[in-house]
């Protein structure tokens, strides 16, 4: 064994492999039954934990770079001192309900999630992948992103991507395109084929995407036009904001650059058959998206809750005033009976039917508020350089959906530093690389593109950065950028 992994063609392959299985890694049956995890931890995550840190362990004990070497154990100093300070903060009692409890184990495996993308960013860096395996990793993973969901969509055998319920989609991309959906409601004709949860897959597609385009301009093929075509249908069908309008930036974006750099005599040659087959590809599905089901909930998002007269007041019992008027207001029971008791914070709640006046508040707007609310009350410098906790919001089943406030939450603006900045230190090096290299192409607009698209969903739909299914292929992709920035796939 020892010997079989020392061979550097061996270590390839089983990271090819490797993150190729990943969307079988995130079907939602592996989350959901609990006879599938050991001690809490699903199996996913125990793979991905086990074989990173293996493969990690080896690539770090097999380099021969000391200076680096020398960085990285800085770097893990840096992480267990910032987890000893988080743990002191964080698991001091809060004002929060008692939902909102501290967990030790579950915040070292936060943290642990948090350092594996990163370290795929070292091990494919110094793995030194070709092209054609980088690529076909790329192209396999979202031929099976895409296929599993438009199958599974057409089959009437996909879940809903709003919901953990288990609810499947009720009306298919046909009954979309005869006009046949007044019956239902948006929810209902989503589709996120069997995988966990849609932010995730809608944020993945918008990192994938640009790259197998980028590959379809190189050289037409099967590969690359079905990967193309099942990930912008599989986009459209998730009904998410980010995923069905997303594409249309990928596709724009990696259009025109071509002909742009032709036009200022930037490259001598152009093919533009490719370019040619993108734009039939955008027009076909511009007109099958403008009768999806994101267009429905454009309309169902423009409702307003019904308000109870404004000239009622309060008078008597405050909670019996707001158990007999919250649904007026739009409120969901899961929020203020089951997650945030009005009982436990009637003043909040009341502040809260004063914002729903003004518009209907969606569970993102919900979630935000609650954990600005637990901030308010639980003020300190400390809390927000360390954060509140990872395990207190997922314990509290408060999902904030907007990435880096989240963070800020949970991790603080230290955390923020040592596990998020890591990414944007290592795009920003690509970038200046090229630019002193004189090495702006398309690869790299691709590359930018990806890195944008991924981190800018993190911003609108959340839960991306905590999330290993996506991370870990954002590792992926910086980490092979990384080890072919000198060399002719760059150039």
């Amino acid at each position: 064994m020892k010997k079989y992994l020392n061979n550097n063609k061996n270590i390839i392959f089983l990271l090819c492999l490797f993150m190729i299985i990943q969307p079988f890694l995130d079907m939602k049956v592996l989350f959901e039954n609990p006879h599938l995890q050991i001690f809490g931890i699903t199996i996913p995550t125990i793979v991905r934990t086990l074989f990173i840190c293996g493969i990690g362990l080896l690539t770090f004990l097999k380099s021969n770079n000391k200076k680096e070497k020398k960085w990285i154990i800085i770097y893990f100093i840096i992480v267990l001192i910032y987890s000893l300070i988080h743990h002191v903060v964080a698991s001091r009692p809060l004002e929060v309900p008692p939902s909102f409890k501290y967990s030790i184990i579950s915040e070292a495996f936060y943290v642990i999630r948090m350092i594996l993308p990163l370290t795929i960013i070292y091990i494919t860096k110094h793995a030194k992948i070709d092209y054609d395996k980088f690529i076909n990793v790329i192209l396999y993973s979202s031929m099976i992103i895409g296929l599993v969901i438009v199958i599974s969509n057409t089959l009437l055998i996909s879940y809903t991507s709003y919901g953990t319920d288990g609810v499947y989609t009720k009306a298919n991309w046909f009954i979309w395109l005869i006009g046949g959906v007044s019956k239902y409601t948006f929810e209902e004709l989503t589709s996120k084929g069997w995988f966990y949860m849609a932010n995730q897959i809608a944020g993945l597609t918008l990192l994938l995407l640009p790259i197998c385009i980028n590959d379809m301009l190189k050289k037409i093929n099967v590969k690359n036009v079905l990967a193309v075509i099942s990930l912008t249908f599989a986009m459209i069908m998730l009904g998410t904001r980010t995923s069905a309008y997303g594409w249309l930036m990928a596709y724009v974006a990696l259009v025109i650059t071509p002909i742009l750099f032709y036009l200022i005599k930037y490259i001598k040659t152009i093919n533009f058959k490719p370019i040619n087959i993108l734009v039939l590809l955008f027009v076909v599905f511009l007109s099958i998206l403008l009768v999806s089901p994101v267009q429905k909930r454009v309309y169902t998002r423009d409702l307003k809750p019904h308000i109870p007269s404004s000239d009622l007041e309060i008078t008597g019992d405050i909670y019996k005033y707001i158990e007999d008027n919250y649904v007026g207001y739009g409120i969901q029971d899961m929020y203020i009976i089951d997650l945030y008791s009005y009982k436990y914070d009637p003043v909040f709640w009341l502040d809260v039917f004063e914002r729903s006046k003004e518009r209907i508040l969606d569970n993102r707007d919900i979630e935000l508020l609650i954990s600005s609310r637990i901030m308010s009350r639980n003020e300190g410098r400390l809390y927000e350089l360390f954060g509140y906790s990872f395990s207190r919001m997922r314990n509290g089943e408060i999902y904030i959906e907007k990435d880096f406030y989240a963070q800020k939450v949970t991790i603080g603006y230290i955390g923020l530093l040592v596990f998020i900045l890591p990414y944007f230190y290592y795009i920003f090096k690509l970038v200046l690389t090229s630019l002193q290299n004189k090495k702006i192409n398309l690869d790299l607009v691709a590359f930018l593109v990806s890195m944008i698209a991924a981190f800018g969903s993190s911003l609108f739909s959340g839960h991306i950065l905590d999330e290993l299914f996506v991370m870990l292929y954002v590792g992926f992709i910086i980490g092979y950028y990384l080890s072919t920035k000198k060399t002719k796939e760059m150039s």
